[in-house]
């Protein structure tokens, strides 16, 4: 069964949450989740971290995101 992208990332996060240190082949026994599909998601986080923070705009026909700094980055 496929699971989607935010399901993997609550499985990693809830591992994680105890602050204790595991391996990534500890961290995919722990999840269930597959030694690479965990490996490109812990390098997908540690890339998110170093963006700036992003702030998501809604109104009734748009949704516009931006970086922190005040640069849009997408609308639609």
């Amino acid at each position: 069964m496929k699971l989607n992208q935010i399901t993997i990332l609550e499985k990693i996060q809830s591992v994680l949450s105890s602050g204790k240190a595991v391996s990534v082949h500890e961290l995919s026994k722990k999840t269930g989740l597959h030694y690479l599909t965990v490996k490109r998601y812990i390098k997908l986080i540690q890339t998110m971290k170093k963006m700036p923070e992003i702030e998501i705009i809604k109104s009734n026909s748009t949704t516009l995101v931006r970086m922190g700094n005040g640069k849009e980055v997408f609308g639609r």
